[in-house]
């Protein structure tokens, strides 16, 4: 028997959307004998990578990300290095990550594409005691990337409007790479 644990971010993407995503998430893994699965929520920053922690600590064969690429990074990052696997259920207002995997954005597609789980060992980046996964930003993105976290709008004309508005002022720092 396979087990998952859905963590759920209910504030990234529509929110209105979440009750119909657990209503979907149910109707598909309560009819499947070989898979036992549970949905958790985050209740702050940080609360998803302490699910997936317990997870991992529970012997969970995956941990579905339930949100954007923010919640993915929190999951994801207590992954590393496990025997749990990281399946994403992409609800964010980007899902770059997911995009570059070429998960399905489809809720229902992606729901299908978890029956049948393809897994592939990608790689990890590392910055101070922060893992990264896909991109790793510094200076102007990483400063759009901040405002737009608490900015309280979601979506691509957010990411514009604060990409337009910092780049009149935006200092840029010098920085050195050692590899």
């Amino acid at each position: 028997m396979k087990k998952y644990r859905f963590i759920i971010n209910p504030v990234s993407g529509e929110l209105k959307q979440t009750q119909k995503i657990i209503k979907l998430i149910k109707n598909y893994f309560s009819k499947q004998d070989e898979i036992e699965f549970e949905i958790k929520y985050t209740e702050r920053a940080g609360h998803a990578t302490d699910l997936a922690r317990q997870a991992v600590q529970a012997e969970f064969d995956a941990v579905v990300s339930v949100g954007g690429d923010g919640t993915m990074n929190e999951v994801a990052s207590a992954l590393v290095n496990t025997k749990t696997a990281l399946a994403i259920l992409p609800r964010g207002s980007g899902n770059g990550y997911a995009r570059s995997l070429q998960i399905p954005l489809k809720l229902k597609d992606n729901l299908q594409h978890l029956l049948q789980p393809q897994v592939k060992t990608v790689d990890v980046g590392k910055v101070n005691q922060y893992y990264f996964f896909g991109i790793c930003g510094i200076g102007f993105d990483a400063e759009i990337g901040a405002q737009f976290q608490n900015f309280g709008i979601r979506g691509p004309l957010p990411y514009f409007y604060l990409g337009l508005k910092e780049y009149f002022k935006y200092e840029y720092e010098t920085v050195q790479v050692i590899s």
